[in-house]
């Protein structure tokens, strides 16, 4: 079957008009819930701040100062020795020596070094506590995968009443994934390994190949994960199958290669995109919600000029405000975005259609086409 790429963009921007407007706030809520915890948004992912140059430039101050400060105390030792050959006394001049526990930290990493360590036997338990955290919440948002299916293909929001219908689904993807997990997790240690009994190795031309093959190992997950989400778990929607059973079903229908990787190009352009959009919108509504923040900052700046009593009030009512303003600002960008998020999932599962017929979970059809339906 024919993909006709500007036949499904419409047909799923048609769809995904069709499943959010009218606008109704409330409902836009829900669907957002459910997209939020299916991991769909898009708009809140955000970039961590490169810190490697940072930590560098850190690292160079911290060693000029630690030089300037061998420095002077060479020169004070210096001076130190003069003075007492010429019989004159600096009741300073070996401070240092005198109460080493009173010396002031030189640099971060003392600073750092000097506070309480938390016991190895805590941070492990942390750790663990963590990941079971991890874990619970992995396994209560899976079924949120077909809610949102359940939404897309038949306009229904019944939350609670999905939840319990998928709960089986949710589990197998969920094995499915921890499974995944550890593999990857046990390729990546056995990669590892020569470099943890052999640290020779790590200059020489094993390192790169164990590089290659890590990153080949990521790439190798990542396209794993796009057939999963974007085919399997469709395929276990309709079927009611396992995660496994579905896997094994859809290439049971032998889609063509060419347009699996076709797809991945096409999944590639739209995640590109998609950021562009979420940035765009970030800056403007961050922008708009700037504006008025400075402002109140200034007011309040003045009210502090004019009372000083009112600062620890004004300090409080300013605190609570940016908090509020921050959770705001997210739901304003994931709301503005959604849109988004519901075409992609949509143009998934027209895609589908194309690739393998038996999957039309939408009913699409495509002008000049008869009507294909799911079995």
């Amino acid at each position: 079957m024919k993909l006709h790429f500007s036949k499904l963009v419409s047909f799923s921007w048609n769809k995904t008009k069709s499943l959010l407007f009218p606008c109704n706030f409330k409902r836009w809520l829900k669907i957002l819930l459910v997209v939020w915890l299916s991991g769909h948004a898009i708009g809140l992912g955000t970039q961590l701040p490169n810190t490697a140059k940072k930590n560098a430039v850190l690292e160079k101050k911290e060693t000029a100062q630690a030089s300037s400060q061998s420095q002077l105390q060479k020169e004070a030792g210096v001076s130190g020795s003069s003075s007492s050959a010429s019989g004159e006394v600096k009741p300073f001049a070996n401070r240092e020596n005198v109460s080493p526990q009173l010396k002031p930290p030189s640099s971060l990493k003392e600073a750092l070094s000097q506070k309480p360590k938390i016991p190895t036997a805590v941070l492990v338990l942390l750790v663990l506590v963590g990941i079971l955290i991890g874990l619970i919440f992995a396994w209560w948002v899976a079924p949120f995968n077909f809610i949102l299916l359940d939404l897309i293909t038949t306009d229904s929001l019944q939350i609670r009443k999905s939840f319990a219908q998928h709960r089986a689904n949710g589990n197998s993807y969920f094995s499915f994934s921890i499974l995944a997990t550890l593999i990857l997790l046990g390729c990546l240690a056995i990669l590892a390994f020569p470099l943890i009994v052999a640290p020779t190795l790590r200059n020489s031309f094993i390192l790169l190949v164990i590089i290659i093959l890590a990153i080949f190992l990521a790439v190798a997950l990542v396209i794993l994960y796009v057939l999963v989400e974007d085919f399997v778990l469709p395929v276990m929607y309709q079927n009611r199958t396992s995660c496994f059973a579905a896997f094994k079903n859809f290439f049971a229908h032998q889609p063509k290669v060419g347009k699996i990787l076709n797809y991945l190009l096409i999944k590639l352009g739209f995640g590109i995109l998609s950021v562009i959009i979420a940035l765009s919108m970030f800056i403007i509504i961050g922008i708009c919600f700037a504006i008025p923040g400075i402002a109140i900052g200034a007011i309040g700046f003045l009210l502090i000029k004019i009372a000083a009593f009112l600062k620890p009030v004004l300090a409080v009512f300013g605190l609570i405000l940016l908090v509020i303003a921050f959770f705001a600002f997210l739901l304003v960008v994931s709301l503005t975005t959604l849109p988004v998020a519901i075409f992609l999932r949509t143009f998934s599962l027209a895609y589908l259609s194309r690739l393998i017929p038996d999957y039309n979970l939408l009913g699409c059809v495509l002008p000049g086409e008869e009507s294909v339906t799911g079995s």
